[in-house]
Formats: structure tokens, sequence, C-alpha cells
């Protein structure tokens, strides 16, 4: 089991990059230069709040505001996915080994630390959708790296028979609802990375989930 919970937030690097660049502080900071207050600077920080009208697509004049007081356009604050985006939340908790944590907080490959626990995260949210035996061999066969024969004998069965079953999960895991979650994980799965993090899989044993780390 992973030994820390780290929070990790959404939030808009165009708007807090243009802060550094001009020497604001904090956003109560910004809250006064624009006028707006600092509960909706934060707001629109954190990408609570849209900066376009949810009818006509158009700059709110909060958006404007936002923008003189950091002397620049609405265009430039905001991506053309984030101008129709209002988050309910921007924050979760993910799970972190005791290595991965010291990397973090040593700003050592910080952003490939957070998205291969997200990956993992992913793939085991995939994996759930199998039944018991077919997320055994997969996660056997690509993450445990057994041989077939290995697996035939942990489960009392043939090889034929493991083949099979793995053949059967991963045509699940390619259905539309899945598969990218998973590809995406595969993809990645083969390149280096200076710690390696074990996904994390629920499985069924006796009638109850089980958290395998």
């Amino acid at each position: 089991m992973n030994e820390y919970s780290v929070k990790v937030s959404v939030r808009n690097n165009l708007i807090i990059q243009r802060m550094k660049q001009l020497g604001i502080p904090s956003q109560t900071a910004l809250g006064d230069i624009s006028g707006l207050g600092q509960a909706v600077v934060n707001q629109y920080v954190n990408m609570k709040r849209r900066p376009t009208d949810a009818w006509s697509g158009e700059w709110t004049d909060n958006a404007f505001t936002l923008s003189a007081a950091l002397q620049t356009e609405p265009e430039y604050l905001w991506t053309e996915k984030q101008r129709g985006m209002a988050l309910e939340r921007n924050s979760r908790e993910i799970s972190m080994s005791e290595d991965a944590v010291m990397q973090l907080a040593n700003g050592q490959g910080t952003e490939q630390i957070v998205q291969g626990v997200l990956d993992a995260e992913a793939v085991g949210r995939a994996i759930q959708t199998l039944d018991e035996r077919e997320q055994k061999v997969i996660t056997g066969r690509f993450f445990e790296d057994k041989t077939l024969d290995e697996l035939a004998s942990d489960f009392g069965i043939s090889r034929e028979r493991i083949r099979q079953i793995e053949v059967r999960g991963l045509r699940k895991l390619k259905h539309p609802s899945i598969a990218k979650t998973f590809s995406v994980y595969q993809k990645k799965k083969d390149e280096p990375r200076k710690f390696k993090l074990k996904p994390l899989f629920w499985y069924y044993k006796d009638g109850n989930q089980v958290h395998d780390n």
C-alpha cells in the first residue's frame, strides 16, 4: 500500500504565469488591482468560473476586466477548451509511494510522477470492467511479466485456456468505452521513468473487492 496521499489541483497556469511576469504576488493582490475581489479571481484561477457567456460564447465583462488588470487580452489567458470550462471540483487526492513523494519534494520529474500515478489509476478503472479471472490474467501478463505457463500453473488450468482468457479480456478492453484508457497507458508503458509506479488494481476474491498494490 502506498504510504502517502497527495492532493493534485487543476489551475489556470496562463493566469498564474502572467501574474508572475507582472510581479503580482497573490490572488488577493490581483483582486485588488482588478477590482474583482479575491473570491472572483480565485474562481478564475481554479477554473471554477468560465470566462465566456454560456449562451453567446462571448467574453464576459469580468474576463475583460481581469485581462486588463493583467495587461493582456482574454485570448492569452484562456485556451479554446478553457473558455467554456467551469469545474465543480478542481482537485483530487492520489496515492503515492514514499520514493515518488521524495522525488516530488526534491522537484524531480514532477509532471511525469503525477501523470504516471493518474495513468495507473485509469488502467485500474479499466481493469475493473473485467471479471475476476480476466483481471488476474491481464494483470499477470502485462504488469507482472508472467508467462502463459506460469499463469496456467497458478490457476491449475491449461496454457491454451489462459491464452483464451487473455484474448477475451483484451477484446473487452478494446471496447470504445474503455479502449482509450487502456491504450494511453499501453503507449506510455515502455517509456523510461526514473522510478517504477505499480498500477493500482481492484479484483474480487471470495466475493469481496480487494485492493492490490
